[in-house]
């Protein structure tokens, strides 16, 4: 299996609040972490590494965490004197058993798989009233109904691919790949919707799939491969385009080399 993350800042950002990162596991499998802070909220983009650093710390004992790993997060921002609001941002963890890849979904972002067909289904989470249920509320009961008063508790999932679906959420949800079928599993963060093509000075959304189907293009799965993609379509591919990322960006990617027979 092979491996890689990358984020970027978004034209509109002074700093970047997503991080991403992908590795190993003790026992040889693959793990990804997706965090995207919340730009109102004070200095989520250290809130984001360390939410992504206590996740990879239960990946790396193959463990597939959930929403409690925020607690471990807290520990640090708490020995740093930051607020615990920093925390306040997504998590996308996917974890790779044996022929399966699982993911969970903690707030909104995307998921994409890529097919050995050469398909490509997108799965899209978004909260309604744009406020997506933050791991971070469980830190502060006052927070979590505040937030459970004003913001409807569904997460609404898109799925973009050769049967289309929607589906609603009241739970983190839950996604399992199997590696027969996908060659690559990747994280995103909302910000692979936020893309605009300038063209005369009027701007236009570039749909999430055009986007993916760019970066998901590398040449070969090897070494920093997701980071070279993501810079020469940033740098060189989105010049030419006219295209701008308005908001932070970033991936997590598993690739799984062929089954075998």
């Amino acid at each position: 299996m092979h491996t890689d993350a990358w984020f970027a800042i978004g034209d509109t950002h002074l700093v970047c609040e997503d991080f991403a990162l992908a590795g190993r596991t003790a026992a040889d499998e693959a793990y990804a972490v997706v965090c995207d802070g919340c730009s109102s909220s004070p200095e989520t983009d250290v809130g984001a590494r360390l939410l992504a650093a206590a996740a990879r710390a239960e990946l790396r004992r193959d463990h597939l965490p959930g929403a409690e790993v925020v607690a471990a997060a807290a520990r640090s921002t708490e020995a740093l004197g930051l607020p615990a609001s920093c925390l306040d941002a997504t998590l996308l963890v996917a974890l790779t058993r044996g022929s399966q890849c699982h993911v969970r979904v903690f707030g909104d972002g995307v998921v994409a798989a890529l097919g050995r067909d050469g398909s490509l289904e997108v799965h899209r989470f978004e909260q309604p009233d744009q406020a997506p249920p933050y791991p971070s509320y469980q830190l502060d009961p006052a927070r979590q109904q505040q937030w459970r008063r004003c913001c409807s508790p569904i997460l609404v999932e898109h799925v973009d691919g050769p049967q289309p679906a929607r589906h609603e959420h009241t739970e983190p949800p839950r996604l399992v790949f199997e590696r027969d079928r996908w060659e690559a599993i990747t994280l995103g963060s909302d910000g692979l919707d936020a893309f605009v093509r300038v063209h005369d000075g009027i701007a236009s959304p570039v749909p999430p799939r055009q986007v993916l189907e760019r970066l998901l293009s590398f040449s070969s799965p090897r070494g920093r491969f997701l980071a070279r993609r993501g810079r020469r379509f940033l740098r060189r591919e989105c010049a030419a385009e006219g295209w701008r990322p308005t908001d932070d960006v970033s991936l997590a990617t598993i690739v799984w080399p062929e089954p075998r027979a």
